[in-house]
């Protein structure tokens, strides 16, 4: 079999389960991973043969996908804001959206080089620490996360990334820590338990429920802890960023006004949505 039958064969067995764009979508970044080859590439050599392992893998990847299993949990890696991540069950896959967020820090602090410390608090795969000690080498970045396998899963990936962050252990909700920080940023679990059935079965059977729903009577509780940490631990003038649901932005909004943050701001995503905010602690 040849890489352009071995595609075609991909397509028909995700029929299915992908729409047409989407199918092609995943079946290039499967044949990429497993051959190599960049898209025109595989167009180029269309007529190479395939090995009876790759057949086998490329199969075999096609049978997980065909159970819902997310692409990036089966190839077990990922890209976020160029960057390549390791990913597993143990952590959340990272989003396109909080590329934006990361992409609004970034855009920020490049102009004010006196911001040295960050917190990432629930980093997950590391993606948002990662990412912004990338791009801002100047930064001394702290992450934290209430799970050991995300955490081992961002150690990886800083590793992987070639940077150097303090990764620790903690939870937001019961915090008792008093460091000094420049920037804190999150992008807590936000989604209402009620909303399961709203949730396609990639998202829902696959990533871990502790890093996606919060309780419906008290959905915003990520955020006032975190607003109430950052009212202590944020150094004057210092900048707290959080990625929200788009339909409780007003009401974060307030509650931070409310506790004493000032040039409250928040921003659209590229869909037009309300998804992040941006506060300042008074100097």
């Amino acid at each position: 079999m040849n890489i352009k039958e071995l595609k075609n064969s991909l397509e028909e067995a995700l029929a299915d389960v992908y729409s047409s764009p989407e199918r092609e979508q995943v079946v290039f970044l499967v044949m990429e991973w497993l051959t190599g080859f960049s898209r025109p590439q595989q167009v180029i050599y269309g007529e190479n043969e395939v090995s009876k392992a790759i057949t086998a893998k490329a199969f075999g990847i096609a049978e997980k996908l065909k159970k819902s299993e997310p692409l990036q949990y089966v190839l077990g890696e990922t890209e976020f804001y160029g960057l390549s991540f390791s990913i597993n069950p143990g952590a959340l896959i990272p989003r396109r959206e909080t590329e934006e967020l990361v992409e609004w820090v970034i855009d920020t602090l490049k102009r004010l080089p006196a911001k040295r410390k960050l917190l990432d608090i629930g980093t997950g795969s590391g993606c948002i620490a990662i990412a912004l000690k990338k791009n801002l080498s100047q930064l001394r970045v702290s992450a934290w996360d209430i799970s050991e396998n995300a955490l081992e899963v961002a150690r990886k990936n800083a590793d992987k990334n070639h940077v150097s962050i303090t990764f620790d252990k903690k939870d937001i909700l019961n915090n008792h820590v008093q460091k000094n920080f420049d920037v804190i940023v999150s992008n807590p679990p936000y989604v209402p338990v009620s909303d399961k059935n709203k949730m396609a079965p990639n998202v829902l059977d696959y990533e871990p429920e502790e890093a996606l729903f919060v309780p419906d009577d008290n959905a915003l509780r990520f955020y006032y802890a975190i607003a109430d940490f950052s009212l202590n631990n944020l150094s004057p003038g210092g900048y707290l960023f959080l990625e929200i649901h788009e339909l409780k932005s007003i009401t974060i909004r307030e509650y931070l006004e409310r506790v004493g943050f000032q040039k409250v701001e928040i921003r659209e995503d590229m869909q037009g949505k309300p998804r992040m905010i941006k506060a300042e602690k008074k100097e």
